[in-house]
């Protein structure tokens, strides 16, 4: 194994020593990149990405469960007619009802444009739908990774910070109560339960980032002394060896910037100063989940590829003379027939190594999906 992959699996510093980063892939953010990154928020794809993994189309109304979605309308509420109609609080009211079906128990507001306690208290649905969020997914990670789940500080933070949003969510949800009089919808009271609002959005957004961030702690772990040696072993030749680990150190390079950029983007919502950074968070949480999107399609198939690979090779050794010379008298054995499928799953995933190995990922992705459907 040469250095620079003896770097990728090197599980005591979790970096490339070479110093290798995805610096061409997530690097610092350009000016350029600013507008785009804003203006495909939470499902974006930058062209970065688009160089290095074949994009996929975003789902439609798909959100991340992250603060910003939640932190924002009430701050930017006029103030200037609290208890008249306002024609832009009736546009807000019909764009809340417009995203209400994809938020559980969401109420449908009657669209008076004035502000009443269902308009100011809505947030409260959204909010505790982005942490509800986390929470399943957080559930559903332990589950399917058991014991190896870690128990470390960085999991005791999260729970901590996951328990501040919750408290936060119910000191807004407590605060908007007062809006059931009218008379109490002052410019002091949206001001004040619009901070709460924004607190509470601040705990969501790092509870999901420190989540991100451990995510793509375990993913670089995949990149093991194990798996490069039956990526080694593959029946194919020397080049595509090379390549296929080159697309490894593709994906490893995002999952370190990845969690770099999520670690400083949580640091950056805990200090004092945590407003003015959260342009910056928006567009750490935009990038990242363009690239998750794709690492979470691909990178499934990039480690499964050489395990079955190896363990059909055990199955299907170089047949004998005797071997060919039965299936060629009795084609319709069950021998042969188990035979011929293992040859045909064999070269279906020889054919998905290569296309990973040059880079075509969707195709890699398609081969393997019509593989697993017809139970080769």
């Amino acid at each position: 194994m040469d250095s620079r992959h003896k770097a990728m699996v090197d599980r005591t510093t979790g970096i490339y020593k070479d110093g290798k980063t995805a610096a061409g892939l997530n690097g610092g953010i350009r000016p350029e990149e600013q507008a785009e990154i804003l203006s495909t928020m939470f499902e974006g794809q930058s062209a970065d990405i688009r160089k290095i993994i074949t994009p996929q189309a975003p789902s439609p109304g798909a959100a991340a469960a992250s603060g910003p979605r939640a932190a924002g309308y009430l701050d930017r509420l006029s103030l200037s007619n609290l208890t008249g109609y306002s024609p832009k609080i009736q546009a807000l009211q019909s764009r809340l009802n417009a995203q209400a079906a994809g938020i559980p128990g969401a109420p449908r507001l009657d669209e008076t444009g004035k502000l009443d306690y269902p308009t100011l208290s809505y947030p409260r649905y959204v909010l505790y739908y982005d942490l509800s969020q986390i929470k399943s997914r957080l559930r559903a990670e332990k589950i399917s990774e058991g014991g190896n789940f870690p128990a470390d500080h960085a999991a005791r933070k999260q729970e901590e910070v996951l328990a501040r949003a919750e408290s936060a969510i119910a000191s807004f949800d407590q605060a908007a109560q007062a809006a059931k009089n009218p008379r109490k919808i002052t410019v002091s009271f949206v001001r004040s339960i619009s901070a709460k609002q924004k607190e509470a959005s601040r705990w969501i957004s790092e509870a999901a980032l420190l989540q991100e961030q451990s995510r793509a702690e375990r993913r670089q772990a995949l990149f093991s002394q194990a798996l490069y040696t039956l990526v080694s072993a593959a029946p194919v030749d020397d080049g595509a060896k090379k390549a296929y680990i080159t697309q490894g150190e593709i994906f490893f390079s995002a999952l370190m910037e990845i969690g770099d950029e999520d670690g400083r983007a949580a640091q950056l919502l805990e200090s004092k100063s945590w407003e003015a950074s959260l342009p910056l968070v928006a567009q750490v949480e935009s990038r990242n989940a363009a690239l998750n999107k794709n690492i979470s399609r691909y990178l499934p198939d990039y480690v499964k590829t050489p395990y079955l690979l190896a363990s059909l090779s055990k199955q299907n050794p170089t047949p004998g003379l005797w071997d060919k010379i039965s299936a060629w008298i009795f084609p319709a054995s069950a021998s042969a027939r188990s035979a011929a499928q293992r040859t045909d799953a064999l070269s279906r995933l020889t054919e998905a190594f290569r296309d990973i190995a040059a880079g075509n990922l969707e195709a890699a992705h398609t081969v393997l999906e019509l593989a697993g459907s017809s139970g080769s």
